[in-house]
């Protein structure tokens, strides 16, 4: 319990500061570069990104010698399942958040809709791969 409550607290810290990233740069806001993308294809990268977490830690389960990790890797799989709940919640205020700080910029430079939630959806995609390949390197 005390492991997860640990988790839990690190990758809270860690969405608040990315949270205080994203919006301040020398005390202004910044505004992200246009991105090209569908929402539909950023959100496939991350699905894809998080089955790739996954594969990852099952495979480090099943690693030979690594028989006094399971309990703390199957903890760690529905942390990291509950994480990403709690990141969707996160992503879809940060569009909201955004589209009320920049309303016409979307419209300015023809983007999608979602265009925020792109951004943000890239951004995490980008952290879930580097979880997937870093995380084997704590177990060996």
């Amino acid at each position: 319990m005390y492991w997860q409550r640990l988790c839990a607290y690190f990758r809270k810290k860690e969405l608040l500061n990315e949270f205080y990233q994203n919006i301040v740069n020398e005390d202004k806001f910044k505004k992200p570069t246009p991105i090209n993308i569908s929402f539909n294809d950023a959100d496939y990268r991350l699905n894809s990104e998080y089955k790739n977490v996954i594969k990852t830690i099952n495979t480090i389960k099943t690693k030979e010698g690594n028989d006094l990790y399971q309990s703390a890797l199957d903890d760690g799989i529905k942390i990291f399942k509950e994480a990403e709940i709690a990141w969707i919640k996160y992503r879809d205020a940060w569009n909201e958040f955004m589209q009320s700080m920049y309303p016409n910029y979307i419209y300015d430079n023809h983007l999608e809709p979602n265009f925020f939630k792109v951004a943000v959806t890239l951004s995490r995609s980008k952290r879930l791969n580097d979880y997937s390949t870093e995380l084997p390197g704590y177990f060996d």
